[in-house]
């Protein structure tokens, strides 16, 4: 079966993650994702996209964000690349060792909410840094293992 993707390059304002977010959701509709898997995709796609332009870019318009939303077997794939700041290692390292659910309330403001977010509601999540491109990439299955857990 031929790639069914849609690339999108986006300037790093906060209103274009809402225009990435419907794109997600109208996409994961298209290909059967339930009412409920893709409004959890429309907000994981957005929360990457919006922790993209508040931590990599520090809110700076002038940057690219690159997007890439494509259907992978059963599953929905976003990558999303940024020539920003990295994921500091100790936010991905807290994160590898507890996806078990949201931090408590007092802990919202902390950097990492939007990621812990991401990891728990994504199938998979995957981020790298390599010659000063960010790479993070979240899967999430079309129709949800258990949609009493979404």
């Amino acid at each position: 079966m031929p790639e069914r993707e849609l690339l999108m390059e986006i300037a790093s304002r906060v209103e274009n993650a809402a225009l990435v977010g419907l794109a997600a959701d109208r996409i994961g509709r298209f290909f059967g994702m339930s009412e409920r898997t893709a409004n959890a995709w429309q907000l994981i796609v957005v929360e990457a996209v919006n922790n993209v332009i508040e931590h990599s870019f520090s809110y700076e318009t002038q940057h690219r964000v690159r997007v890439r939303l494509r259907l992978a077997d059963e599953h929905m794939v976003c990558e999303i690349r940024d020539r920003g700041k990295p994921i500091p290692k100790q936010v991905l390292c807290k994160l590898k060792s507890d996806v078990s659910g949201l931090p408590a309330a007092e802990d919202l403001a902390e950097s990492g909410y939007g990621l812990q977010l991401i990891a728990t509601l994504a199938d998979r999540f995957d981020y790298q840094s390599q010659a000063g491109t960010n790479t993070l990439r979240i899967e999430i299955r079309i129709a949800a293992r258990d949609e009493s857990t979404r």
